[in-house]
């Protein structure tokens, strides 16, 4: 463990403890391996939370937005935000959730995409959300070189089943269209913003969840990713309110085995999700950290391994 990290490590080692004293034992921690790596889980989620702040609070310049080696979808939407381009934002935001950052390629697959296989121009929002079609026969016709042309890209983990295919049912060119019609007819995020009736945070982060089911291929945990992380560049005013248990698979196992012990518990997600918010009273971490804490530590209860991508 880094040394700036153990000051954190022990304040997380006593508000569990806390917990305990004050509310109930986490059977899935009481030996002390399990103890160690869940709360190093939490550790190594903070960081990636501080992250994605660091970009937010980062100035970012134009060449962020240029086709190169380096192109960040994340960053390039913290400049948009920061000049004001609320819908570029929202935009690249989506675009990173979906095809996500592979621990091999990166950010290729997305930089590729958005930016036409560097012909000089970009699949924007406001190119993108008049005519959609533009993007699908674009896809269509570039899909063979897209796969063969020698160039390592691929989706990230959480979008492993995405595919670029013409016509399958979860492509590429239906997930765009899908989100643009979800987004609705002024194609405006902010008057889809507007739209709900929300004006906590929260309650704003679960009506928008909930209506997003509209989106192709865009389940519990493609929601969840890319609310979050609006939320975390604070391009959209949402806290997740719950660690969203109910259609999770690593979460939901991760929640089982702390509370009760074993990941075949049948304690139901919704209970689940109480004692998780109720966990987070004491370590106030948020909702996301503890999701994800509880995901990776699922994985390897007993040693701490960093679960990245």
């Amino acid at each position: 463990m880094r040394k700036q990290d153990e000051p954190v490590y022990k304040q997380l080692s006593e508000s569990v403890n806390c917990f305990e004293e004050e509310v109930k034992i986490l059977v899935g921690i009481t030996h002390q391996e399990n103890r160690h790596t869940f709360i190093s889980q939490i550790v190594e989620s903070l960081r990636r939370v501080k992250y994605f702040q660091h970009i937010r609070d980062t100035k970012m310049s134009e060449t962020q937005t240029t086709y190169s080696e380096n192109f960040d979808p994340l960053k390039a939407a913290t400049y948009y935000f920061q000049s004001g381009n609320l819908d570029e934002a929202f935009w690249l935001v989506f675009l990173a959730t979906h095809f996500g950052k592979n621990k091999r390629t990166g950010w290729k697959l997305a930089r590729d995409i958005y930016w036409a296989l560097g012909e000089g121009y970009s699949w924007n929002w406001q190119i993108v959300s008049q005519n959609p079609q533009l993007i699908t026969e674009w896809l269509t016709i570039n899909y063979n070189n897209l796969k063969n042309d020698g160039v390592a890209r691929y989706f990230g983990n959480h979008r492993k089943y995405e595919t670029l295919k013409p016509g399958a049912n979860r492509s590429t060119s239906k997930v765009i269209e899908s989100y643009i019609n979800w987004i609705g007819e002024t194609r405006s995020h902010e008057v889809f913003l507007n739209s709900f009736k929300a004006n906590d945070r929260k309650l704003l982060f679960r009506e928008i969840y909930n209506s997003m089911s509209s989106v192709v291929s865009f389940a519990r945990t493609g929601k969840f990713d890319y609310l979050t992380t609006l939320s975390n560049l604070s391009i959209a005013p949402i806290i997740p309110d719950s660690a969203y248990l109910i259609g999770s698979t690593g979460p939901l196992k991760g929640a089982r085995l702390l509370f009760e012990g074993s990941v075949q518990s049948s304690t139901s997600p919704a209970k689940l999700e109480i004692s998780t918010n109720k966990l987070d009273e004491y370590l106030n971490v948020g909702m996301q950290v503890l999701e994800d804490s509880l995901c990776n530590w699922q994985k390897s209860p007993r040693e701490f391994i960093p679960f990245r991508g």
